[in-house]
């Protein structure tokens, strides 16, 4: 991770993302870990996962206690196969957790999955919008 992703990531805004952040892998290290984009709209959240190689029926999303669970798993030919030569990708599958801030609308969420990006809004609840006030520059 890079020292301004760090920093960023360290910002008090974005620990309710971080909490329950986690890359799950197997013993044989098979698991991806799909970049996440997070987009703030003042009603909304939206996460885009990019996963291209899978189908919807790969994926699965929850919520668990207060995150919100996304996995995926695909079925492949054998890393013991002895007719492979050359392997630099496999099927696998991943598993990311987002802890949910406050204010999440958590029987709206809704998910779709177009040319290999998954994207799942999260919409807030009334009362829980984006509030923006400027500052003026002296």
């Amino acid at each position: 991770m890079s020292k301004y992703h760090s920093r960023c990531m360290d910002h008090p805004r974005f620990h309710h993302w971080k909490k329950h952040h986690s890359n799950k892998s197997s013993a044989a290290n098979k698991w991806n870990y799909p970049p996440v984009n997070v987009h703030e709209f003042d009603d909304k959240y939206e996460l885009y996962v990019y996963a291209s190689g899978y189908e919807k029926k790969d994926f699965s999303i929850n919520i668990v206690e207060d995150a919100l669970v996304i996995s995926a798993k695909q079925e492949g030919s054998s890393e013991n196969d002895p007719t492979w030569r050359r392997r630099e990708f496999s099927a696998g599958g991943f598993e990311r957790r987002f802890g949910l801030p406050d204010g999440i609308d958590k029987d709206n969420i809704q998910a779709k999955y177009v040319k290999g990006i998954l994207e799942i809004v999260l919409p807030k609840l009334s009362g829980f919008e984006t509030v923006r006030q400027s500052i003026s520059i002296d």
